[in-house]
Order: C-alpha cells, then structure tokens, then sequence
C-alpha cells in the first residue's frame, strides 16, 4: 500500500499570486521609468552646466576686453601718465639737473631741492624758481 499523498505545491495560479507577480511587474517597469528619467536630468543639468560656463567665458572676456589698450611698458608708463614736463638746467657749469615735474604749483619747494642737492645760493634758487613759474605759467 503505498499512500500518494502528493502535495499539490502553491497554487499559481490563485488570485494572491497573480496580484504579487503583477505587482513585481509594475515594480520592475516604474524603476526603468524612473531611471531614464533620472539619465534624462542628468543629461540636461550636463547640459545646463556646459551653456553655464559658456555664458560665464562670453562674460568673462567681455569684461576683458576693454576700448583702450590696459598695457603699457614701463618706460612708456613713467614718461607719459605721470610726469607732466621735465625740467633740464644747467645749474653749475658742467652739471645738468634733470628732474620730471608730476605736479604743478611746486617751484619753491624744486628751487629749494635743487639748491640743497648741488649747494647754490640764494639768489640761484631764486632765479630757479622763478624760470618754473614763468614756464608753467606759459605752458598751463
């Protein structure tokens, strides 16, 4: 006698089943829906992102580039952009004073400067400053 008791298993066919595999189904279809969108935002930050940096660039050598030339060299830079005119004298025989003038309205204290620096009398300095107010009464 051998008893055939078989165990039928789970039936998969039973309503639970089916609504589990439906359920995994859907699962499964909404987390590919759910990664192309996130590829898609990704793809357009990206993009974003690269459109940023070209306006920034666009912006960037705008502001660079300015109506007038910025550079100048050094040698250029001192003789014109700040000395105004530059004084040449012979104040001894044989000794030239040069000096570049930034500022007008400072005869006295250059006559005073150069009457210290190559030691002149009173009445050089005098005629010294008196030469810078005529020439910057003339010119200015």
């Amino acid at each position: 006698m051998a008893e055939e008791t078989t165990f039928p298993g789970l039936d998969k066919h039973h309503g639970f089943f089916k609504a589990v595999e439906h359920n995994q189904i859907s699962r499964d279809d909404y987390h590919k829906e759910q990664k192309i969108w996130q590829e898609r935002r990704q793809q357009e930050v990206k993009h974003k992102k690269i459109e940023l940096k070209a306006q920034q660039r666009t912006k960037r050598r705008e502001r660079q580039r300015p109506d007038k030339i910025v550079y100048q060299p050094p040698s250029v830079r001192t003789q014109r952009s700040r000395s105004i005119y530059r004084i040449e004298m012979e104040v001894k025989p044989g000794v030239l004073w040069r000096e570049d003038i930034n500022k007008l309205g400072r005869a006295a204290s250059l006559a005073n400067m150069a009457a210290t620096k190559y030691s002149l009398e009173e009445n050089m300095e005098t005629v010294i400053r008196e030469t810078i107010e005529e020439f910057e009464n003339l010119q200015f």
